[in-house]
């Protein structure tokens, strides 16, 4: 059955009830010295724990590793060292190989330590990484045995490509292009990459600029996309090549504004031109299910009677999109919508907006929801040359759209997020797709919400549960969602993790424990 017919049922299906498991927990004792862990996805391999340690020895500083299975059962708790003014700046997760980045500068040409964790055999490899190249880092990426470093030289687009078995660094060619800035890079599933950059000269049309590299970066593709020289795109992520053909999607807005408008979408065709398909917030079915009824159906007519006039009806949102998941009959990107204390309000352009990790696109954010004490590295956006003010940022909803083959929105989810207030951006709800199911997931304080669309038969359902605690007789006395989070895992399986403090009157001496928690959720 065709998409475009399944998504109806999205606003029509009877509304029943998800089943949802949480048959593990693992806890970990934290003291009010310990750093915070950083839970990562290994897949069907198991969950990655990390996190510096307060112990320091001939100028070298331990960080502890724990690797558990996928029942939550402890495999290896081991240590290894790095020099002391080392910082996490990233990690990424490729079949059997755990990868963590350490840096201490600001550029590649400085201090950068690369470690490698097999899974199988347990081997740790650091290795020393030297260029000479000032690179501002933006982006990274494991690709076979080399490592990606994409960011900034000069305030113009570069990447580095690191052999790491030779231990020497290449520049990938047709970079360093000057009024042009660097949206997105991400590996595809046979191996190659992706790079999208997006022309910033004032005037006429601009140019979004996609291309994919093989393992050695010599160019495969090259698609010049158009887009009109009134609005600017904002962002940008694409699909990774699990269908053949390649999706780009971000939000665009005024050339004024540095707030969305709407999100655009098109297939990466290098044989014909084309230009993005735009749709604007007020033109989607239930992105706008967030705000009050009334208000969101002013907005929609609003939106209409600009269309049919040949106007545009300027409702904004600072929106990003995270995930591109891929399927038979099309794509399903996960957006989430925030707002911003901010008084410059430059949402887009704020340092903490920019990440050091595959942009905020969620895989290798390594200070989600925060590392220790660490400072998280804040590389300069293109064209800035100061650091913008911190923001306080308040979630409003998680967005499903649904793309069909020809790269159109056809339809969409709204889910509201309870206005969760957070200190930078990071996406808070995540998406599977299993069996022909979309579900999506996010937290509110200490329940686990969830909606289940399955795009064959056309059913929702939908439903919550409390996170649940090893015994009966244990009393959760305080739970920090700050600091908490949920994401996929494999299959229909996500895990959520958190900070608990637990009283349990069974227990002798001390009946007070704190605790880091990962629990193994399960959708049914």
């Amino acid at each position: 059955m065709k998409i475009s017919v399944t998504i109806l049922f999205l606003v029509l299906s009877i509304q029943l009830l998800a089943q949802l498991e949480q048959p593990q927990r693992f806890e970990n004792i934290q003291k009010y010295t310990d750093a915070e862990f950083t839970p990562i996805s290994l897949e069907k391999e198991g969950i990655a724990l990390f996190r510096g340690t307060d112990q320091y020895k001939d100028r070298m500083r331990s960080w502890q590793v724990i690797l558990l299975d996928t029942t939550l059962k402890l495999k290896v708790d081991t240590l290894f060292t790095i020099e002391k003014e080392y910082s996490i700046i990233g990690y990424e997760y490729t079949s059997g190989i755990l990868s963590l980045l350490f840096q201490s500068g600001e550029f590649i040409k400085d201090k950068v330590t690369f470690c490698e964790i097999d899974l199988k055999n347990l081997n740790i490899n650091i290795y020393s990484i030297k260029t000479e190249l000032d690179l501002k880092l933006s982006f990274f990426s494991r690709l076979k045995q080399s490592i990606l470093f994409g960011g900034y030289i000069n305030n113009e687009p570069a990447i580095v490509l690191y052999d790491l078995a030779k231990g020497k660094a290449q520049m990938v060619p047709g970079f360093l292009q000057r009024n042009t800035e660097f949206l997105d890079m991400r590996i595809n599933l046979n191996e190659t990459f992706n790079v999208v950059m997006v022309e910033k000269m004032a005037g006429d049309n601009k140019k979004i600029i996609f291309r994919t590299y093989d393992v050695n970066g010599k160019l495969l593709l090259e698609d010049i996309i158009e887009t009109e020289g009134s609005y600017t795109i904002l962002n940008a992520i694409s699909s990774t090549l699990y269908r053949d053909d390649l999706l780009l999607i971000g939000t665009w807005g005024n050339r004024s504004s540095d707030r969305a408008l709407g999100f655009y979408t098109t297939l990466v065709n290098p044989f014909e031109e084309q230009k993005t398909q735009r749709i604007q917030f007020g033109s989607l079915a239930h992105y706008l299910d967030y705000l009050k009824p009334r208000r969101a159906d002013k907005i929609k007519t609003k939106t209409k009677e600009a269309i049919l006039s040949g106007k545009l009806y300027e409702y904004t949102n600072n929106t990003l999109p995270y995930k591109i998941v891929e399927h038979n009959d099309g794509f399903i990107v996960l957006a989430e919508t925030y707002a911003t204390n901010s008084s410059n309000n430059n949402f887009y352009n704020n340092p903490i907006y920019n990440q050091p990790w595959n942009g905020p696109n969620y895989y290798y954010n390594p200070y989600f929801p925060r590392y220790g004490t660490s400072r998280p590295y804040q590389p300069l956006t293109y064209g800035q040359n100061v650091a913008q003010e911190p923001v306080e940022l308040k979630t409003y909803s998680s967005s499903l759209l649904f793309v069909n083959t020809k790269g159109i929105i056809e339809n969409d989810y709204s889910a509201k997020l309870e206005d969760l207030k957070i200190s930078a951006v990071r996406q808070v709800s995540d998406i599977t797709y299993y069996n022909d199911s979309a579900i999506v997931v996010y937290r509110k304080k200490h329940d686990i919400l969830f909606h289940k669309v399955d795009l064959q038969s056309s059913e929702s359902k939908k439903g919550e549960a409390k996170i649940k605690l090893n015994d009966d007789f244990d009393d959760l006395r305080s739970d920090d969602d700050k600091d908490a989070g949920i994401k996929s895992w494999y299959n229909n399986v996500f895990y959520t993790w958190g900070y608990h403090s637990i009283r349990n009157i069974n227990l002798k001496g001390d009946k007070t424990r704190e605790v880091f928690y990962i629990n193994k959720i399960v959708v049914h």
